[in-house]
This record gives C-alpha cells, sequence and structure tokens, in this order.
C-alpha cells in the first residue's frame, strides 16, 4: 500500500512506496533535485522492508541536509494501520531513550554559551552543598561521564524521582549531593545512563536565570525556538508531556523471546569468531556488545546492571526497554537521560542546528567549546565496553566511526533509536523505532543512513 502525504510547506510529497505488508510514506523537500530524490527512495526502501519484514510496527526516518528538510520517511505495518485506520501517522511520537542526552547537552551548552556556566569550573560554583569529588568535579567531568557515579546507593524509583514540590525536589537533591563516587573525578570513564541527567537537572535549576527544570528549559530554548512545540517533551511539567502528546506515543514492543534465547544469549558463551560463522550480519553480536550484556544479564548486582535498573513507584522493576517505553508513569517522569518523547523528523532538524554552525541556539564559539574533547580521548568506556570521545558538552564523537561512518557525531538511544550529524557535510540524520532491540551496534539506523548516503554517491557518480 503506498500513502501520498498532504503538502507540508515547505516540503512536499514526492515519493512513496509499499508493499509486504508495511505502508510507507515519504516526503522528500521542496528544493531537492534528483540525487535527494533517488536517496529518499532507497531509505524508503529499506524501512519498507524492515517494517515489513522484523515485526516493527512503526518507524520513522529524517535526513535534514544544509538546514532543510530532505528526506522524512514514516512507515507502519499493515496491522498497525489497520488496527489505527491510520496510514503512516505524521503524529506517532517515540520514546528515544539516551537520544534524550542530547537535548540535556544542548541545554547545557546553552547555558554555557551565554556564560552561565563553565565546564572546566568545578560543580560546586553552582552547587554548592556538592560533596561528590570533595570539590574537584567539573562539569565537564560529569558531562563526559567522569563523575564515577554511574549508579546511585539506593535504587532508582519513579515515585522517589517524581519530586514535584520544591520539598521534595530538595530532598532529591540532598540525597544526590552526598554520593560517594566509586572513583575520583576524571580518572574513570563509566557511562552514566540515568544518573547523569538527575544531576544535570540540579545544575541547570540553579545556574538558569529563571530557575527552569532541564526539561522545561529544553522546550522554551530549544523546541519553541525551531518550531517543535507539539512535537518533543521530557516529562509532564510544564511545557511538557500533556495527556494529548502522551497519547500519541506509540506502543513499543520487545524483542520476541526466540530472538533473545536463540539469537542474543548464546552469543555471550561462544567465542566471537564462531558467533561471526553462525549468526548473520545483521545478528552476530560485536565483542563489545556482548561484554556490555554478559555485565549485565549475568551480573544483576554489577554496577553496569544498577546503572539502568528502574524501578516504578509500587517497586516493581521496569525489566525491558518497552516496559519503560510503554509505562506512562516512566514517560511522566522526565527523566532527562533516558525519557524524551519525539520523533525522527524533530531529531534531524535539532541536529541540523548542530551540523551547520549552532545558530539560532549557539554561537560559533559555543559551539566550538561544547565539542572540545580531552587531550586523550577517545578513552575506554568501562559501562561500554569500548573507546569513546566524549565532547565537553556530552555528546560523543566519534561512537559511529566504528561502523564506518567517521565524523558522524551525536548519540543513540536503548532499543534503536540514532540521533546524529555530520558537520563537515552538514547533514543530520535520526532514526525513532517501536522494535526495541538490546544492541549497542545501531545496525538498523546505520542501514538507513548508508541507504541515503550510497544513493546519493550512485547519483553523483
Amino acid at each position: 500500500h503506498c500513502v501520498a502525504l498532504a503538502p507540508l510547506a515547505p516540503v512536499h510529497a514526492a515519493v512513496c512506496g509499499g508493499g509486504g505488508g508495511a505502508q510507507v510514506a515519504v516526503t522528500v523537500g521542496a528544493a531537492a533535485g534528483a540525487a535527494q530524490r533517488a536517496a529518499a527512495g532507497a531509505v524508503a526502501a529499506a524501512v519498507r522492508a524492515a517494517v515489513a519484514g522484523n515485526g516493527e510496527a512503526a518507524a520513522r526516518v529524517a535526513v535534514y541536509a544544509d538546514g532543510e528538510l530532505v528526506v522524512d520517511v514514516r512507515a507502519v505495518s499493515g496491522g498497525a494501520a489497520a488496527a489505527t485506520g491510520d496510514d503512516a501517522p505524521d503524529d506517532d511520537l517515540f520514546v528515544v531513550f539516551s537520544c534524550t542526552k542530547v537535548l540535556e547537552s544542548l541545554a547545557v551548552a546553552i547555558l554555557a554559551d551565554r556564560g552561565f556556566l563553565d565546564y572546566d569550573a568545578p560543580i560546586t560554583d553552582v552547587w554548592p552543598g556538592f560533596a561528590p569529588g570533595n570539590g574537584s568535579a567539573t562539569l565537564a567531568h560529569l558531562m563526559r561521564h567522569e563523575l564515577g557515579l554511574p549508579a546511585l546507593d539506593r535504587t532508582l524509583s519513579l515515585g522517589w524521582l517524581s519530586a514535584s514540590s520544591d520539598s521534595e525536589r530538595t530532598a532529591l537533591a540532598e540525597t544526590l549531593a552526598v554520593q560517594m563516587p566509586m572513583s575520583a573525578p576524571g580518572e574513570r570513564t563509566f557511562y552514566h545512563a540515568i544518573t547523569r541527567g538527575l544531576f544535570v537537572d540540579e545544575i541547570v535549576r540553579r545556574a538558569d536565570p529563571h530557575g527552569r527544570s532541564l526539561a522545561h528549559f529544553v522546550q522554551e530554548e530549544i523546541a519553541a525556538p525551531l518550531g517543535l512545540v507539539g512535537e518533543l517533551a521530557i516529562g509532564d511539567g510544564p511545557g511538557g508531556l500533556t495527556p494529548t502528546l502522551d497519547a500519541r506515543v506509540v506502543t513499543h514492543i520487545p524483542p520476541h523471546i526466540l530472538t533473545l534465547a536463540g539469537t542474543y544469549l548464546p552469543q555471550l558463551f561462544l567465542p566471537r569468531g564462531l558467533a561471526r560463522a553462525l549468526y548473520s550480519d545483521d545478528t552476530v553480536l560485536d565483542g563489545f556488545e556482548a561484554d556490555f550484556m554478559a555485565s549485565i544479564v549475568l551480573s544483576p548486582s554489577s554496577t553496569a546492571a544498577r546503572s539502568i535498573t528502574i524501578a516504578d513507584s509500587a517497586g516493581e522493576r521496569l525489566k525491558s526497554a518497552a516496559d519503560m517505553a510503554n509505562s506512562p508513569e516512566f514517560r511522566a517522569r522526565g527523566l532527562t537521560s533516558a525519557a524524551g518523547v519525539t520523533h525522527a523528523r524533530a531529531l534531524a532538524k535539532i541536529g541540523s542546528v548542530l551540523a551547520g554552525g549552532g545558530a539560532p541556539l549557539l554561537s560559533p564559539a559555543g559551539l566550538a567549546a561544547a565539542n572540545a574533547v580531552r587531550d586523550d580521548a577517545p578513552r575506554f568506556d568501562e559501562g561500554f565496553w569500548r573507546n569513546i570521545s566524549y565532547s565537553a558538552a556530552g555528546w560523543g564523537m566519534d561512537r559511529f566511526a566504528l561502523y564506518g561512518l567517521p565524523d558522524w557525531e551525536g548519540w543513540a538511544g536503548a532499543g534503536g533509536a540514532v540521533f546524529i550529524w555530520n558537520r563537515k557535510i552538514n547533514t543530520a540524520f535520526a532514526y525513532t523505532p517501536s522494535l526495541l532491540l538490546p544492541r549497542l551496534k545501531k545496525v538498523r539506523g546505520t542501514r538507513y543512513l548508508r541507504a541515503y548516503l550510497d544513493a546519493l554517491d550512485a547519483a553523483a557518480a
């Protein structure tokens, strides 16, 4: 089934395709030439095949080039469309997990650009009661996952994290301020999957002249200037996730139990060479992925496992990414490192700002400061089991180089979401899925990006 879109100035429907039970809608920028149209078709074909074949109910892929939307692919499975009566709906929203960290990082970068924060200054400059590191912990340590607090001394409970009143927020901040780090700031890099956002939220509240939460700051200083109000939300606070927006969130799908038991878990015990011989390129785990998964599955009390453990307000652990994404309570809590709700087109638009020099959100100097890396980067991230260069603002500078995509900066989210940009070619890419697979290597997102880039190369040849 092929779905054509109504005109969306300044873009218009130009390519569409369907098949295999999937319904796909493609929008191509009004100024796009033949090469961009060919690239859009290539991306649509790849998305259509995946949605038709892998059990994904909905997905979205978007590309901005030179500040303009050039590709916007929306897809639903035939079953999903029949159930909703909707053909590749434009208003679907997705939980993008750690892609939210880029918004968190951008908020910090904006405040630093305006002189309210300093990457190299001690956190105690804005948070006098902050004890971890005894005054030596800097904002850059936190943003680069070097603070030494990837997990806290207690299980993260959504009830505890709700903190809606001033007294509750004060109590939460006081608890955070006395945590004991596992190492001195800057000594080790260990991915702060959830905790970074807890600390950053308090820092933003203290540094922002208006005292806004990080989620509120993102709404007013990022979403509003880019025309993304109603397309992006973190939590149900001011300007955030209204019941109307929350109703637009798709149902997220966990991997089938046979996929987990027959594909991923056996690889934790196999030599890498044998795993590569037994499994396809799409399903074989890279060595660092197997190490990461083993550190969580086989050691549930490890720091790595504790760093991603969330319980609901009743104390029940949310056992999978899909459990989290499908929990209204999780979406409402406003976890700025892990619970943003949006779609690929909105993310790609934000990425286009970072690919194109920073305006209107950052000055050129502010973007350069945000992109600064340590002299000894990349460093081994013990939470990821691989070397990564983090910028001062906290996004990855080389995470996707491992996948043959050098110069693409940004981050990705649990389950498969991708949010990256390339300053050399002034292009931004994003992918938001409903099927959540437990991979650090983002096979689907990188496949769609390669389809786009390869089609452009072919058209230019």
